[in-house]
């Protein structure tokens, strides 16, 4: 499995999955930038090593039984751990997630953002994730930075972020 070479991957709010494709080649999509990339196309093609992460990531995600499932047969859900599956193959050290619950629907939203939290813990990956859900926020965030007009509103952990703090990060200002 790749060691995690100090770099970053990111999330995005859609799934970006290759419809027609396995499971198991979209999770092993993930290591296209790796030398011998072409290899990555298809999970037939690709190196013994990398179908074994991309197994391993789809455990991580509890879709090892799904690998051999078409992408399109998946739900919403199903397929955005499929790609939280490609993001983690490569054990990267930072995730970015762009709001990455925001297509889903407030239980699965709830159980993505959960099982991104287990993951980057479990695997020593530090995650920057945005969200305007300040629910997802309070329980998956150990620090909270909010902007607001394109400045810092305030940095501060999570667990001293008061409702008064993130009223004021949503509060229009009228003139």
């Amino acid at each position: 499995m790749p060691s995690g070479g100090g770099y970053s991957i990111k999330a995005f709010q859609k799934h970006c999955l290759v419809r027609r494709r396995r499971v198991l080649s979209n999770v092993v999509h993930g290591m296209l930038s790796e030398p011998g990339s072409w290899r990555g196309f298809a999970h037939c093609l690709a190196p013994d090593a990398w179908r074994r992460a991309a197994l391993d990531a789809l455990a991580d995600v509890n879709l090892a039984d799904r690998a051999n499932a078409r992408a399109d047969a998946l739900s919403g859900g199903q397929q955005q751990r499929v790609a939280i599956a490609r993001a983690l193959v490569r054990r990267p050290q930072l995730l970015i997630a762009d709001e990455p619950a925001a297509s889903l629907d407030p239980v699965s939203g709830h159980d993505v953002m959960a099982l991104f939290t287990r993951l980057c813990a479990g695997h020593d990956i530090t995650m920057l994730f945005t969200s305007h859900d300040m629910a997802h926020v309070r329980d998956h965030a150990d620090r909270i930075v909010a902007m607001k007009a394109g400045r810092i509103l305030f940095d501060k952990p999570s667990a001293t972020t008061t409702d008064a703090d993130l009223e004021e990060t949503f509060r229009v200002e009228t003139r």
